[in-house]
Order: structure tokens, then C-alpha cells, then sequence
């Protein structure tokens, strides 16, 4: 079973690919969706029928009138794929800005998807289905954990540390202001030159604990309290009279268990304490990161953007590389710690970049992981790859590859 993400791109593709019969022949839908082909039809033909026939069942009732809203959504969808209109075509009839035109195709691909993924779910059986199927809102601590997949690490110093603090309270300052608390700010003296970490889950839980705090300290001063380790990174909140982890209080503790779904999802923790004063202490950590850098070379932006989300569940840095050019650019400024190469690049192929980087002394330790949608492992294998896969790569095939060549804990799934 594919994951809804990987379907998704296969959809997108297949889209992309309406009129490209090469394209739609290598498409994975065509056994996903068990597509069977009519009398004297190909199955290239059944899986266009089905796509058209999937983004006519977007089309809005005729009591809409045609020039509203609700039909901009299907006329980019059928402009842009159907009718193979260009972007610049179908902005300038629809008056819609670059920004706008991608937000609606998006959509609109995401909702053909969600019906062609309904079809594939009754096609899989029962044991092999998803645990739950997640309704539109899922309440804060789901939403929590699905942020949190998109929070990738980032280079963070004591400056950025303060930013974001800075910025959490003065969003916060009206209600500092309305319940009378000053909040007092510390951070180390000593701190490493660099850290990494998720700034947006900082913020995030920093706004959810400070908000709850303020409304329940001892007097009329909080104290945040910032310590470092080699280790982890430890924000303390003190000065409350109660604990917030065990408050009866529904929106409370919905608000706790949301920050807790923020921290655990990076490996980061949630307590309390309570001192000699009888006041409580709400403290959060998050775990220091050392990433691993990552090469992706590949000439297709989606394939890109697909690895790029994969690696960002992990503690993976990545860079990009479109043809041999800009991979030995980038080589020239830092080594990566691993390549994840495609073979079919636009001008100099994969199999030179490949050849290269395992007879210079300098790269040739790197992993290489090749990917690509040609099946010729020997001759990948014999030129020096760690690991050869063939697209399309689901996430966790793609991981257990990256963390093995990386000599790294295996990911479950």
C-alpha cells in the first residue's frame, strides 16, 4: 500500500503527463486503481478516460453561474491539463496572479487526488488500509503533529534564540498586559556557536506555555528561564501557582496535550515541578541536532520537493542540484554527507557525475544513493552506489536507504 503523500505525486504526474503516452504507460495508478481496459481500448486510454472523468466530476452545477468562484477551481484544472492552455493563457482570462493560479491548481489537484484515493482505498483490502481515515479537522493535537512534519532543522544561534522570544512576547504582550504580569527573560552566557533545531516548534510551544502561564503566576512576575547543554536546549517557566499538566480544565489541557504532540514528534519533552514556595515550574526541552547534509540531484522539481519532505521527518539538511554544473558548485563550497542521484539530467548524465565523485579522492567516501526510473543496479553498484532504487520511491524505502548508507538508526515502516 502507497502512502496518500506518494499517490498524490503520482496523480500530479499522470496530470502533467495527460497527452505524453510514454509518460502515462510508466504511471503506477494504472495497477493501483486495477485499471481495466474496455473493449479496444488501451490502458493508457482507460487511465486518461479516468482522469478526465475524475476532474468533470469537479465541475460545479450549471445553477452556478460560470463566472463565480466555485468554478475557478475546475476551469484552471481543464484549462491547464484538458485543453493544454499555458499559465500566462489561463491567468489573464480567469484574472487571476501567478500566486492565485498555483493555490487553485493545487486544490484542484489535490481534490481529484482525494476522489482517485477513495477508489484505491476500496480496491485495497481491509488489512492493508490505514489505521484511520482523518476527517477535515482533527482537533489541535492532530494538527500539531502534522505541523510539526513540516518544521524542517534549522542553523539556530543565541541571536535567533532571542528572536524568537522577542517575537513570542511581543504577540503575546495584550494579554500580558490585561492580566498584569511582566515576563523576565534568561538566556545563557554560554552558548555554542551554532545549534539545530526547529525554530517553528519553539515558537509554537512558547506561545501555547506563556499563554497559560501568564493567566495563573504567583505574582505579578514570570520568569523564562533558557539553559544549553551539549545535549538539548531547555526552556523553564516559573513562578505559577499550579500545574498546568494536570488541570481539569478542558481547553487547558487540550492546549497542553498539543504541545506535547509538538515536542514528542522532535523527540522534546514536557514536565513540571514544584518548589520550596509551593510554586510550579512548566519546562520543555528540545534535543540539539546534528544533521546530516544531503545532496539531491535530480532535474525535476517535484521529485525534489517529494525527497525533500521525506528527509524532513529526520535530522537531515538538504541542498539541491539540478545538472552536473551545479552539483560540482555546491561541492566546491561543503562535501555532503550523502548524494541521492538521478541518471537522467539535462546535459552531463548521472552515470558521469556517478563515475566522478567515486574516483576523486575528496568524494569518494560520500554514500550515493542512485534513483531513478531506469533499472540498471549492476552497473550503478559496479560504479561505487551505496544503494540503487527505482522511482517512484516510497518514504519509507527511501529512508531506511538514506539511514543505512548513513550508517544511521533504521526508520520503522
Amino acid at each position: 500500500m502507497v502512502s496518500k503523500e506518494l499517490f498524490t505525486y503520482h496523480v500530479k504526474k499522470a496530470l502533467e503527463g495527460y497527452y505524453d503516452a510514454a509518460s502515462l504507460q510508466l504511471s503506477p495508478l494504472i495497477d493501483l486503481l486495477n485499471l481495466v481496459s474496455a473493449l479496444g481500448e488501451t490502458r493508457i486510454a482507460c487511465l486518461r478516460r479516468l482522469l478526465r472523468e475524475t476532474i468533470e466530476a469537479l465541475k460545479p452545477p450549471s445553477s452556478i453561474p460560470y463566472n463565480e468562484q466555485a468554478w475557478v477551481g475546475y476551469r484552471v484544472l481543464w484549462s491547464r491539463y484538458i485543453q493544454s492552455r499555458s499559465q500566462f493563457a489561463i491567468c489573464e482570462e480567469l484574472g487571476l496572479s501567478r500566486t492565485s493560479y498555483y493555490r487553485y491548481l493545487a486544490e484542484a489537484i489535490d481534490a481529484v487526488s482525494a476522489i482517485l484515493w477513495d477508489r484505491y482505498i476500496a480496491l485495497t483490502p481491509t488489512e492493508d488500509r490505514p489505521n484511520t481515515i482523518r476527517p477535515t479537522d482533527t482537533g489541535p493535537i492532530e494538527r500539531a503533529v502534522r505541523l510539526s512534519g513540516y518544521s524542517s532543522l534549522q542553523a539556530t544561534r543565541l541571536a535567533e534564540i532571542a528572536e524568537i522570544i522577542d517575537d513570542v512576547l511581543r504577540i503575546i504582550s495584550p494579554l500580558e498586559n490585561q492580566c498584569g504580569i511582566t515576563i523576565r527573560v534568561s538566556l545563557p552566557t554560554q552558548f555554542p556557536d551554532t545549534y539545530y533545531l526547529s525554530a517553528g516548534i519553539v515558537r509554537q510551544v512558547l506561545l501555547i506555555v506563556l499563554t497559560e502561564a501568564i493567566q495563573i503566576a504567583c505574582n505579578d512576575v514570570v520568569n523564562l528561564i533558557v539553559a544549553a547543554s551539549k545535549s538539548e536546549i531547555a526552556w523553564r517557566i516559573t513562578q505559577l501557582r499550579s500545574d498546568l499538566l494536570v488541570s481539569m480544565d478542558a481547553r487547558v489541557a487540550s492546549n497542553m496535550a498539543a504541545a506535547q504532540a509538538l515536542l514528542a514528534a522532535h523527540n522534546g519533552r514536557l514536565w513540571s515541578e514544584r518548589d520550596e514556595r509551593k510554586c510550579f515550574t512548566l519546562g520543555f526541552a528540545l534535543p540539539v541536532c546534528h544533521p546530516r547534509t544531503v545532496l539531491i540531484v535530480d532535474d525535476d522539481p517535484d521529485t525534489v520537493e517529494l525527497y525533500t519532505r521525506y528527509l524532513r521527518t529526520g535530522p537531515y539538511l538538504v541542498r539541491t542540484a539540478r545538472t552536473a554544473q551545479d552539483v560540482r558548485k555546491l561541492l566546491a563550497q561543503d562535501l555532503p554527507d550523502l548524494v541521492v542521484l538521478d541518471v537522467l539530467l539535462p546535459g552531463e548524465d548521472g552515470w558521469n557525475i556517478l563515475q566522478q565523485l567515486k574516483t576523486m579522492p575528496e568524494t569518494a567516501h560520500i554514500p550515493i544513493i542512485v534513483c531513478s526510473v531506469l533499472s540498471q543496479p549492476l552497473l550503478a553498484l559496479a560504479l561505487g552506489a551505496k544503494e540503487v532504487l527505482r522511482k517512484p520511491v516510497e518514504q519509507g524505502t527511501f529512508l531506511r536507504a538514506v539511514s543505512a548508507a548513513l550508517n544511521l538508526p533504521e526508520v520503522p515502516g
